[in-house]
């Protein structure tokens, strides 16, 4: 299980199949399955601060994060994407 609090009111959590993303307001919260994953990858924002990109194909999100947090939500993102291509349907 991979858990990475990115701010006060946003937590990230992955174990091996579903990620959730938790917020202080609950109708900001969402699960999804890797399945449903199309990109995930970290990418700076439009000024340039690092952000964890996530898409779907009705879902976009952008997750700003302070650079400290680089290294775990890059390994966030790498074991997402493995998970994503070790899925055999």
């Amino acid at each position: 299980m991979i858990r990475i609090k990115l701010s006060p009111s946003k937590i990230i959590t992955f174990d091996g199949e579903t990620l959730e993303l938790f917020d202080d307001y609950l109708e900001d919260s969402k699960r999804v399955h890797i399945a449903h994953i199309k990109k995930i990858a970290v990418e700076p924002d439009h000024n340039g601060n690092p952000s964890l990109s996530l898409s779907t194909d009705g879902l976009i999100v952008r997750l700003p994060f302070d650079q400290t947090q680089m290294d775990k939500v890059t390994a966030l993102a790498g074991a997402v994407h493995q998970a994503m291509t070790d899925l055999a349907w």
